[in-house]
C-alpha cells in the first residue's frame, strides 16, 4: 500500500497504533492506518488507488 501511494504520489502521514509502537508502546499492530492530504489533488489520486484496487469500506463495529 505504502508503494502505490508513492507510485501515485499520494502525500500522506502515518498514524495509530504503527506509530505508537514506533515510538515505544508495547504493542503489536495489526493494521496500517494513514491519512492523506485534505487537498481535493490528493483525495483524487488517492479515490482513483482505491478504485484500482476494488476496495470497499470496512464495517464500523461498535464496542
Amino acid at each position: 500500500m505504502v508503494r502505490e501511494l508513492d507510485r501515485r504520489q499520494v502525500r500522506w502521514v502515518m498514524s495509530g497504533s504503527t506509530v505508537a509502537a514506533i515510538y515505544g508502546a508495547a504493542l503489536v499492530p495489526n493494521d496500517l492506518d494513514v491519512v492523506p492530504a485534505p487537498d481535493e489533488e490528493d483525495l483524487q489520486r488517492l479515490a482513483g488507488l482505491l478504485d484500482a484496487l476494488d476496495a470497499v469500506p470496512a464495517p464500523c463495529r461498535r464496542r
